[in-house]
């Protein structure tokens, strides 16, 4: 499902499958004020470039500044992926209680974070399991939209068993 955002006079196009409809019909994200800290300050710690791709300063430092595009390209298929699988914040490795309102509004927060910043397009992705045996866990993350790089298939977001939302910014 495809909902549009009019955020700051900007279109944002969101895509979310139906489990993860199911979750926001029972979950309401805290506000902004509210965000814990140890994610509010991995956003606002900024983002740094590297070989044309953008990380959050914070996990930066898992990031070669020599990259190898061709081993890049071996294990992550391209930029985009290795962006995404860098750039993963799991909100529950930061906190212990009210994950999936915590996860929402960090996803909340990044679109005006970015945009405030004049940051190229990217696409934010935000993930939510609940298990009976791990509980609820949530990551977010972000990679910078290329043609022909697409992590998240935003036409086929139903496809995806687990509770998945993108937004483009």
């Amino acid at each position: 499902m495809c909902v549009a955002d009019l955020t700051e006079g900007r279109k944002i196009m969101m895509y979310q499958n139906n489990a993860m409809k199911h979750i926001l019909a029972s979950h309401k994200a805290v506000t902004v004020s509210e965000l814990a800290l140890p994610l509010k300050n991995i956003m606002d710690g900024g983002f740094t470039f590297i070989d044309g791709m953008c990380f959050f300063k914070h996990m930066a430092g898992n990031v070669s500044k020599d990259g190898d595009m061709a081993l890049i390209k071996s294990r992550f298929g391209d930029c985009s992926g290795f962006e995404n699988s860098i750039n993963r914040i799991h909100v529950d490795f930061y906190i212990e209680e009210e994950i999936i309102p915590q996860a929402l509004a960090l996803f909340d927060y990044m679109p005006h974070l970015w945009r405030g910043l004049n940051m190229p397009p990217a696409a934010l992705v935000l993930g939510i399991n609940i298990s009976p045996e791990f509980g609820e866990q949530a990551h977010l993350s972000f990679y910078l939209s290329r043609v022909g790089e697409e992590v998240v298939d935003w036409q086929n977001i139903d496809s995806y068993q687990s509770a998945i939302m993108l937004r483009l910014v």
